[in-house]
């Protein structure tokens, strides 16, 4: 790691920066570690690499910050960037819980309440190839002779590691390096296996349609920019490494500084609102600003006056507290649903394996779906644990996204499938039979090869060396999925929709020419039996996807929650549908399996005049 600017160098503030850093991270993106991916060298700072003149767009890899705050685990990551704040008394960064202390039972009457944060950095998976690790002689206690209790107990409670300038010994923490080097601790970023705790729960199923989620997550248009979350701008990082760029960074980082824990609301890193001149009204004896629109007052320090007249204030201002905590239930569920579906979803397999006399057309068109199903969710377990770790990631995102589609063209093909079934023997009086294997090879190659050609274009978009940046998918470069809410409406969500659409109208189709036959015959008994063919027929279809749509538009969680619940028991829901019937268990039990494959038959049986239903 390079960690002082050239001789030659002649930007003062600049050098300074890079060698006398600022271990508390007060500008995430500045101050972080950054790796040359053009020149394999990995630099303290920004400021190192700009006086090395080693900042390159697209080739400039930097490490992401990740903050540990007491509380953290309380607080969703949108809720936990919003309320960070930087404690220029203290050089240290703080959470304000003030607006939800009822999640931590904290029983004050002080007007504001802030947790303490510590600071790491993580190490990017596409650097990993290229560092030099730190000494495996980690110390991870205070010496025996250390007589402050208080510094022993921070020493002891985290894991942040960090190395010593002097000497690069690692620590277990910062206050395991000050206690043992008798409370003069000069720290360094340490070049290491870190142990991370994420700010965030692991991602839920909804991500899969969710692009409300990724469009928050912010890109920048311009490959010269960084995005930062803290600030929620565009920073422009990777400009040509003259005065004037250089002057520019400085200043904004000088701007950060003026920043005081005092102020309710940390205006330089809070999302912001504009509003005309005509929108507020100016106290000037007070310097206060009055919203309408808001019914609100502004102090000095929470607005902005531009000099286009232009008022800028934090959106956190005038915005009610999020809900939090959410996304570790929905992650829960996902997670136990999952679970059951790969459980049930092998069941089947293994029961469709061992029951000859069942295979049909309609039945191997069902285990197909349900193998596209098990990868699916497997892939999702997979990239749940792969996150940051680079290659391996994007295979699990690619496979995940393939074996989606997958699902979806099987959802689609078994729709058809049916309504071609009911058509041929409801109103042409023709009977099929057998298992149909050139039919069923047509429907493989669409429902295998189609999906595997969507993907392998999201993957060359990705790769290419035309950079289609709206459309890159983003594969691994956080979660194990889409990164880029645009990609992933045009290679993911798109192509459900058109077959959810289409199923929509072979179920109407199916439930209507089911319907039209038996209505001269309605009882309780029908009804009932219709009834749950219907449901089987939805289910098969897809249609609970629709909800993971309506989902995606409305952003509810309540609606999240119903998408979850009924698309991570697609497993169990198949076994009971399908698997948990008279028939299969009396062949898997009692019969002879042995039987030849020209008495195994796909048929329609009449249980009444005009009641038909396909087996």
């Amino acid at each position: 790691m390079k960690m002082s600017c050239p001789a030659d160098w002649k930007d003062e503030q600049t050098r300074f920066r890079c060698e006398n850093p600022d271990d508390t991270f007060q500008d995430p993106i500045l101050d972080a570690p950054i790796t040359s991916q053009r020149t394999n060298i990995t630099y303290r700072n920004w400021h190192c690499a700009a006086c090395h003149k080693d900042l390159h767009a697209g080739k400039s890899k930097m490490w992401p910050i990740y903050f540990n705050c007491s509380n953290w685990m309380k607080l969703d990551e949108e809720t936990l960037l919003k309320h960070l704040v930087y404690d220029t008394r203290n050089s240290s960064w703080m959470l304000n819980i003030t607006d939800y202390l009822s999640l931590f039972d904290k029983n004050v009457v002080k007007p504001s309440h802030f947790e303490a944060c510590h600071v790491g950095v993580q190490i990017p998976a596409e650097v990993h190839s290229v560092l030099r690790l730190c000494p495996k002689n980690l110390i991870d206690s205070c010496p025996s002779n250390w007589d402050d209790d208080e510094v022993k107990v921070q020493c002891e409670s985290y894991v942040s590691y960090t190395c010593s300038l002097a000497n690069n010994q690692m620590y277990r923490n910062y206050y395991c390096g000050y206690c043992n080097n008798n409370g003069t601790f000069k720290s360094i970023v340490c070049i290491g296996e870190l142990v991370v705790r994420s700010t965030k729960p692991p991602a839920d199923f909804s991500l899969l349609f969710d692009w409300h989620k990724l469009s928050k997550r912010s890109t920048c248009s311009d490959v010269s920019e960084q995005f930062d979350p803290l600030s929620n701008t565009c920073r422009k990082l990777f400009d040509e490494i003259e005065n004037s760029s250089l002057q520019t960074s400085e200043s904004k980082i000088e701007s950060m500084n003026n920043t005081k824990l005092d102020d309710k609301i940390n205006f330089v890193t809070c999302p912001k609102f504009r509003l005309d001149r005509d929108e507020y009204v100016i106290n000037y004896e007070t310097n206060t600003v009055f919203v309408p629109d808001y019914n609100r007052t502004f102090k000095p320090d929470e607005y902005r006056i531009e000099n286009d007249s232009m008022l800028t204030i934090c959106a956190l201002s005038v915005l009610e507290p999020d809900e939090v905590g959410l996304s570790w239930g929905l992650f829960y569920v996902t997670l136990i649903g999952i679970s059951l579906s790969i459980l049930f979803l092998l069941l089947h397999l293994v029961i469709f394996l061992l029951t000859p006399r069942q295979r049909n057309l309609s039945s191997m068109n069902l285990a197909s779906l349900s193998l596209s199903l098990l990868l699916t969710y497997c892939a999702y377990l997979a990239g749940w644990q792969l996150e940051g770790t680079g290659a391996l990631c994007i295979v699990a995102a690619v496979i995940m996204h393939y074996s989606l589609l997958s699902a979806f063209c099987w959802m689609f093909i078994i729709a058809y499938d049916i309504s071609r079934v009911l058509r041929e023997s409801t109103l042409k009086l023709v009977v099929s039979s057998g298992k149909h294997w050139k039919r069923f090879c047509a429907y493989s190659a669409w429902s295998w090869l189609v999906p595997a050609v969507v993907s392998a274009a999201a993957l060359a978009v990705q790769y290419s060396d035309i950079r289609y940046k709206s459309l890159n998918p983003g594969f691994g470069e956080g979660y194990c999925w889409f990164n880029n809410a645009e990609a992933l409406l045009v290679f993911c969500v798109t192509p459900t929709f058109l077959v959810l659409l289409l199923n929509i109208v072979f179920f109407c189709w199916s439930t209507y020419i089911v319907f039209s036959t038996t209505l001269h015959v309605r009882n309780s008994s029908n009804n009932q039996h219709d009834f749950w063919l219907y449901a089987r027929l939805a289910l098969i279809m897809g249609l609970t996807w629709i909800t993971g749509l309506v989902g995606s538009y409305v952003n509810i969680q309540g609606m999240w929650y119903l998408f979850v619940l009924l698309n991570t028991l697609q497993g169990l829901f198949i076994f009971l549908a399908f698997s948990c019937n008279n028939k299969v268990w009396n062949e898997l039990f009692h019969s002879d399996r042995s039987l030849p494959s020209s008495h195994q038959s796909h048929h329609v049986k009449l249980h009444s005049p005009g009641h038909t239903t396909s087996t």
